[in-house]
């Protein structure tokens, strides 16, 4: 990962995922799409809340995006990974705090991150995750883990709505 320190309001990044890719262009055709994770958890759900309320959605889904498989499978195909479902679980956690109804699925992963946030464990539960110890094979640095764990550290809501790019709300 590169240093993000140095940025600026208002400067943009681009920041390349395969699967992130994938899944933008799935969405695409949804009335509203935000982009979330443990770091803008709060400010995802509170985007939620404002779409749900203005009328720009009639629900909200979280999508785990989960990641690729080994070089044994071919691209396309998705793993599930525990920390996608983790930040898709923390954003549920805070969208349930404002009121929000969730599914029992949204509950589930809310659920397993209050947990691991009353043990201090999803840092560790990262670093030994398949995707952790990927990371380390590549000599990534493994405190990159704990930076992508900082809860509500962010308050930028990457979103889009039909025919726009994505913008911060």
């Amino acid at each position: 990962m590169t240093e993000l320190g140095g940025l600026r309001p208002g400067d943009r990044v681009v920041i390349p995922s395969q699967n992130g890719a994938t899944l933008c262009a799935a969405v695409a055709q949804a009335p509203a799409t935000a982009i979330g994770s443990f770091r803008n958890r709060t400010a995802v759900a509170q985007w939620c809340v404002t779409t749900l309320a203005g009328g720009a959605a009639q629900r909200v889904t979280l999508v785990a995006a989960g990641s690729t498989w080994s070089q044994m499978t071919p691209f396309t195909a998705l793993r599930p990974s525990v920390e996608d479902g983790l930040a898709a679980g923390a954003i549920a956690s805070a969208a349930r705090d404002m009121g929000l109804s969730v599914s029992v699925e949204a509950t589930a992963m809310a659920t397993l991150f209050e947990a691991g946030t009353r043990q201090e464990a999803i840092s560790s539960w990262l670093r030994r995750s398949v995707t952790g110890r990927w990371l380390r094979s590549r000599g990534d640095n493994p405190a990159e883990i704990d930076e992508a764990c900082r809860t509500d550290y962010d308050t930028v809501v990457p979103a889009r709505c039909p025919d726009q790019f994505f913008r911060a709300a």
